[in-house]
This record gives structure tokens, sequence and C-alpha cells, in this order.
């Protein structure tokens, strides 16, 4: 039961690390997408 449990711990904590991870990558996307974004509207000006 001990390590069932310790295994159990160690799966959430990877996942959880996994989804921050994820989240992290779309925020810095989007910010790059944004970026790109305002530097062409810029040249068009």
């Amino acid at each position: 039961m001990k390590t069932r449990s310790s295994i159990h711990l160690f799966e959430f904590e990877v996942l959880s690390s996994l989804s921050i991870g994820i989240y992290l990558v779309t925020i810095q996307n989007r910010a790059l997408m944004c970026c790109q974004y305002c530097m062409r509207s810029i040249q068009i000006q």
C-alpha cells in the first residue's frame, strides 16, 4: 500500500509539472504571435 501511494504521488507530480510546462509554452506562443502581429502593423504604417 505504501509503495503504491508513493507511486501515485509521483505520477501526480509529473502530470502537474507537465501541465504547467504546456501552459507556459502556450503563453509563450501567444506572446510571440502578438509580437509578430504588432511588428507587422508597425511595418504597414
